[in-house]
């Protein structure tokens, strides 16, 4: 696969995510700050709670364990690349 740009997590005030492309244009997006195991560090998005419900109903989920994964990567990747300042390819 090709590389069409970087992502970068974290790594500015403003923007939790940026995503740069090979072709320079850049796409800030504002995601609020990062969950943590902090004291009041943790919000709900419903992910869970729609998985344990799809569990308990034998259900398709709307994000499964492939995609759940890819995504993982994904953000261990950034936070990687974050830290050391670095490029991480995946």
């Amino acid at each position: 696969m090709e590389k069409r740009g970087n992502l970068r997590l974290e790594d500015d005030p403003k923007y939790s995510l940026i995503a740069s492309f090979i072709d320079g244009t850049k796409v800030n997006y504002e995601l609020g700050q990062i969950q943590t195991n902090d004291s009041d560090g943790q919000t709900s998005s419903g992910v869970i709670d729609h998985f344990v419900d799809c569990v308990l109903h034998d259900q398709k989920p709307l994000i499964d364990g492939t995609e759940g994964y890819k995504s993982l990567k994904i953000i261990l990747a950034a936070l990687e690349a974050n830290q050391s300042k670095k490029n991480v390819t995946l």
